[in-house]
C-alpha cells in the first residue's frame, strides 16, 4: 500500500507532466488530500478546505479546521465567517523559494488575521507564528528536495523518498495540524463557541502580567489569571517557579492559552460531569453489606 506521501509525490508528478495545469493552483489537491489524511488519525480531527472566502485579509489558498468546529445542529454548514483554528496556508510554484514567499505583504496579512500561516512551494514547507512575545516568528521549516529539478526528479520516482525522509515530514506536517491559531478579533469564533458565549466565560476585564521589568503577556482575562483549583490560584502558582534559571529557556504564553480554553470548556466540562454524576452506581454502604 503506497504511503499518504509518495501518493502526494506521485500525484503531483501527474498533473506536472501532463503540463496542461498551471504551476500552482493545478498542485492544490495533492496537498489538500495529504493533509486530509493525515488529519484525519488526530483527535479532534483536522481537516483542510481549500480557497477560502475573504474574512478581511484576502482569499487564503487553504484553512485548517478542527473537528470541533463543525456545527452541531446542520452538518452541511460551518459557522458564518468561522476562523480557521489551526491556520491557513499560502502556496505558491515549488519554483519558488519559501522564505521569500513568506515575507511577502500577502503572508504578512494572512498572519495579522489569523496569526498562524502555513507557506509552502508544495517542495518547502515553513510556518509563520508568534513567539512568546506575540511577534511573528517562523516557527519550523522543512524541505523535500533543495532544488525544483531535484523536486520533481523525486515526484517521477516517489519510491526513491527515503524512509528517514518521509518519517520526518509526515511528523512534521501532524505538528502544523496540531498547532492552534490565536484567536486575532472579537468576531472570531473558539472551540465552537459565539463571541458572546466565550465572552461570558472568560469576563470583559483583562489583565497585563509582567513577567519582569521588559516582558509581560497582554490581555490575560481577569477570570483566567483568578483561576483556581485547590485553593490555589493555577497561573500565579505556576509562575513561581517558572524562573530563567529553573528552566534554561524562556517563558511562552502557552500555559495561559491553554487555561483560556479550560475556562470555555467549563461550561461543558461543568454538563458533562453532572450528567456521568447522575446515572453513577449507588453502590450499598459497607455497614449494609456487612449487615
Amino acid at each position: 500500500m503506497t504511503s499518504p506521501v509518495r501518493t502526494y509525490l506521485a500525484e503531483l508528478h501527474k498533473i506536472h507532466a501532463m503540463g496542461a495545469g498551471t504551476d500552482e493552483v493545478s498542485l492544490y489537491n495533492p496537498l489538500q488530500n495529504l493533509l486530509n489524511e493525515i488529519g484525519a488519525k488526530l483527535k479532534p480531527k483536522v481537516f483542510c478546505i481549500q480557497n477560502l472566502k475573504d474574512l478581511g485579509a484576502g482569499f487564503s489558498d487553504y484553512g485548517l479546521y478542527g473537528a470541533n468546529q463543525l456545527p452541531k445542529t446542520d452538518f452541511g454548514k460551518l459557522t458564518p465567517d468561522i476562523i480557521a483554528e489551526r491556520g491557513v496556508i499560502e502556496a505558491k510554484a515549488p519554483s519558488e523559494r519559501v522564505e521569500i514567499v513568506a515575507d511577502t505583504d500577502q503572508v504578512r496579512d494572512y498572519w495579522e488575521r489569523y496569526g498562524l500561516v502555513l507557506v509552502t512551494t508544495f517542495r518547502e514547507f515553513l510556518i509563520a507564528g508568534r513567539d512568546q512575545f506575540g511577534r511573528r516568528e517562523n516557527l519550523e521549516h522543512f524541505s523535500l528536495a533543495e532544488t525544483e529539478e531535484e523536486f520533481w526528479a523525486l515526484a517521477a520516482r516517489p519510491a526513491t523518498l527515503p524512509a528517514e525522509l518521509e518519517t520526518r515530514f509526515t511528523e512534521f506536517l501532524t505538528r502544523v495540524l496540531l498547532h492552534n491559531a490565536p484567536l486575532t478579533q472579537p468576531r472570531d469564533v473558539a472551540l465552537g463557541l459565539t463571541f458572546e458565549e466565550a465572552l461570558a466565560c472568560l469576563g470583559a476585564t483583562t489583565f497585563d502580567v509582567h513577567l519582569n521589568e521588559e516582558a509581560y503577556w497582554a490581555n490575560v482575562p481577569a477570570k483566567v489569571w483568578a483561576y483556581s483549583i485547590g485553593g490555589y490560584q493555577v497561573m500565579k502558582k505556576w509562575l513561581s517557579y517558572r524562573e530563567y534559571a529553573l528552566l534554561g529557556r524562556p517563558l511562552s504564553a502557552e500555559t495561559a492559552r491553554r487555561l483560556t480554553t479550560l475556562r470555555l470548556l467549563e461550561p461543558a466540562l461543568d454538563a458533562n460531569y453532572n450528567a456521568v454524576r447522575a446515572e453513577t452506581y449507588p453502590w450499598p454502604r459497607a455497614e449494609q453489606e456487612r449487615a
